[in-house]
């Protein structure tokens, strides 16, 4: 069995795989981290008294903005992660790796959206490397 590209129709696809399941996982994580923030920080505000809040912070309504925006953002990179393994829409999965490699770099402002840092950074560049193979660009639909 040949390795070829041009020979080969699954190449872009198992080029692919990991990367996106990579993704789709690290995209999870941060989605369901966040919602849960979201959750935890709406029953500190209105199921618990003032004086029996245990985590003060969480109740005010900006950290529940941005944890929200985390959430979002996890749903957007696995949406992104979807796509790159179906082969359907390279700039949503080229974006998700975009963006999950510039919430792990260390001093960007989007450190705070992605809990899993450093290995946020490597599924970015494992699928941007894998993104950048011709012949896995032209096999998107």
């Amino acid at each position: 069995m040949t390795l070829n590209p041009l020979r080969n129709p699954d190449y872009a696809k198992r080029t692919v795989a990991l990367p996106a399941m990579f993704l789709m996982v690290i995209g999870g994580v941060t989605g369901f981290t966040f919602l849960g923030g979201v959750l935890v920080s709406l029953v500190e505000t209105y199921a618990t008294p003032p004086e029996a809040r245990m985590v003060p912070f969480l109740t005010d309504g900006g950290n529940r903005t941005l944890m929200a925006l985390g959430a979002l953002v996890g749903l957007y990179v696995v949406l992104g992660g979807w796509m790159m393994k179906s082969l359907r829409n390279y700039g949503c999965a080229a974006s998700a790796c975009l963006v999950v490699l510039l919430a792990s770099a260390p001093f960007c402002c989007f450190v705070p959206l992605l809990p899993v840092g450093f290995l946020g950074g490597i599924a970015g560049l494992a699928g941007l490397a894998a993104l950048a193979d011709p012949e896995v660009r032209r096999a998107f639909r």
